[in-house]
């Protein structure tokens, strides 16, 4: 038997379709709808205190995913299987679903628009308790407050209750951020692009911040990014993800050390490197990521990919097992195995 935990996210076949405006001469002629398709049938899950990274180009369908998760995009737009601990997400009641909001949370990527300028770091915190009338007295509200910011590296907490977002650098946001999400004690994380937009120097602080709260509490995390790099550091498993396709999933000192699919070699040839590069060009990506309107017949990445071959274009590869849970969806490793 596994001794493996049971996991906490449970996410098979997940596609998530938007549609778009049509004109009226299309509309008329009885044409097809166009529709973006963010997410094309996507497989994973995500163990009780593990983080995971979802590594991809910007329109590649990370933050899509990590709504979906948390039920935060109109069900009518997704297909496909999201459970939380067994449970499809999809036919959480409205009692289910108030529970699984204060279980489950999210970092968003901009904290100068996820916070309200109207209100004081005190509210941003305490509106989820609020909201969920989780505390009886307000000395209850206000210690509950104060730990989250404490924990969350806004030191002392007294100090920045009664000012305002603005009067904060884009670290001390995300931190508020942070706290509002923590204040709930949630089981799991999704934390969208949470460093982003933030100095270096900061940068750390906020990921050794995500770890602590896994070691501490046990929390998961489900950690979207476009740098493998920063993955690399964080995570326990990574998920290479592009154009609504998941190419390479495993451990991340495996994706690091033996990357499978062409596209995770490109992004790793362009992560900086301390020692100096004697001999070889870096892996460097032609062209954009194509329409999700209209998206390549075969593999998703066969337009840009330096291996492609006449099959790639014609047939989708299926996610191929070199062991160890490591996985990777090209035909190049079928070729390698015979």
């Amino acid at each position: 038997m596994s001794n493996a935990p049971d996991p906490i996210y449970s996410v098979e076949n997940l596609c998530v379709r938007f549609p778009l405006a049509q004109p009226f001469s299309e509309m008329i002629a009885g044409k097809e709808r166009p529709t973006v398709r963010a997410v094309d049938g996507v497989n994973f899950s995500i163990r009780r205190g593990e983080i995971l990274s979802l590594v991809g180009e910007s329109g590649s369908g990370k933050s899509t995913i990590g709504k979906a998760l948390l039920r935060l995009l109109d069900p009518k737009v997704i297909t496909g299987s999201v459970c939380f601990e067994g449970k499809d997400v999809s036919t959480f009641s409205k009692t289910d679903l108030t529970t699984f909001r204060q279980r489950a949370q999210m970092i968003f990527q901009d904290p100068y628009q996820a916070l309200n300028s109207k209100l004081s770091n005190f509210y941003q915190v305490a509106e989820p308790l609020y909201v969920n009338h989780l505390t009886k007295t307000k000395e209850e509200l206000y210690e509950r407050v104060r730990v989250a910011m404490d924990q969350a590296g806004l030191r002392p907490p007294e100090s920045y209750m009664g000012r305002f977002p603005h009067e904060l650098s884009g670290g001390q946001r995300q931190r508020i951020a942070i706290a509002g999400a923590m204040v709930m004690n949630p089981d799991f994380l999704v934390a969208d692009e949470p460093v982003s937009m933030l100095d270096v120097s900061i940068r750390a602080d906020i990921l050794k911040l995500i770890v602590g709260l896994r070691e501490e509490r046990g929390v998961s995390c489900l950690f979207i990014t476009h740098d493998l790099s920063l993955a690399w550091l964080i995570s326990d498993r990574i998920a290479i993800l592009y154009l609504g396709k998941i190419m390479e999933i495993g451990k991340a000192e495996e994706i690091a050390a033996n990357p499978l699919h062409p596209y995770t070699q490109s992004l790793l040839s362009i992560m900086p490197k301390l020692e100096l590069r004697k001999e070889g060009k870096r892996e460097l990506l032609s062209g954009e990521i194509p329409n999700p309107t209209e998206a390549p017949k075969g593999c998703r990445f066969s337009s840009r990919c330096p291996h492609a071959m006449k099959r790639c274009s014609e047939e989708e590869p299926a996610m191929s097992d070199s062991g160890e849970g490591h996985l990777a969806a090209c035909f190049l490793l079928d070729e390698k195995k015979a």
